[in-house]
């Protein structure tokens, strides 16, 4: 039995030290990581470095989707509304106002209230801060 004590004992040295070689190669690593400098490949830069901007059309695009989302949160902003009502107030076509509804109650911008007269009434949703 004494003898089985000293060969525990003998493994425990070593164990350290493959632990210790462990802990001193993960520091290693990771000093190289914060060397390392970061990269940056935001799509600004890729614009400044390469000189390719959205073309114009697609410029157009995205400011009128948001001037149709202005329009349906300023018409929801006085209370919740059905998809008609909204689209009377601003002047939109049904399906466009349907389907930017449906956006933004998909990311939780608007919530579904109660159903009247076989539509289903929006409202802005609260936000959670």
């Amino acid at each position: 039995m004494a003898e089985e004590g000293k060969a525990e004992k003998a493994e425990k040295p070593e164990q350290t030290e493959e632990t210790e070689a462990k802990k001193t190669e993960k520091a290693e690593k990771a000093e190289k990581a914060k060397e390392k400098p970061k990269k940056k490949s935001t799509l600004k830069e890729f614009r400044d470095k390469t000189g390719i901007k959205a073309s114009e059309e697609l410029r157009e695009r995205h400011k009128k989707q948001r001037q149709i989302v202005k329009a349906i949160k300023e018409a929801l902003k006085s209370g919740p509304k059905t998809i008609p009502q909204i689209v009377s107030e601003t002047n939109l076509e049904s399906k466009v106002v349907t389907w930017h509804l449906f956006t933004l109650w998909k990311y939780g911008e608007v919530r579904e209230v109660e159903e009247v007269e076989g539509y289903f009434t929006y409202e802005l949703a609260e936000k959670s801060e």
